[in-house]
C-alpha cells in the first residue's frame, strides 16, 4: 500500500514544524552571539540572523507548499484511476 498517497501530508506538516524550530534556533543563536560580541558587529550579526531565519522559513514554506500541491495532484490522479 505504499503507492497510496494518503500519508503524504504527515511529512509535509512535520517539515513545516521542523522549519519553525530551525527558525527559532537561528534567531536564538544570532542573539546569543550578537550579545557576546557586542557593539555594532553584534547588532549586524543579529540582523543577519533575522534575515537568514526569515529567508529560510520563507523558502521552506514555498517548497513545502509546492509539495502539498503535488501531493494533492497525485491523490486526485490516484482516485481517478480507481473509478
Amino acid at each position: 500500500m505504499s503507492n497510496e498517497p494518503n500519508n503524504n501530508y504527515f511529512w509535509i506538516s512535520g517539515l513545516r514544524i521542523f522549519s519553525w524550530i530551525i527558525f527559532s534556533a537561528i534567531i536564538i543563536t544570532s542573539i546569543v552571539i550578537g550579545v557576546m560580541i557586542g557593539d555594532s558587529v553584534g547588532i549586524l550579526i543579529v540582523l543577519a540572523g533575522f534575515i537568514i531565519a526569515f529567508l529560510t522559513v520563507a523558502g521552506c514554506m514555498v517548497f513545502l507548499g509546492m509539495a502539498k500541491n503535488f501531493a494533492d495532484i497525485r491523490k486526485n490522479l490516484y482516485q481517478s484511476k480507481e473509478l
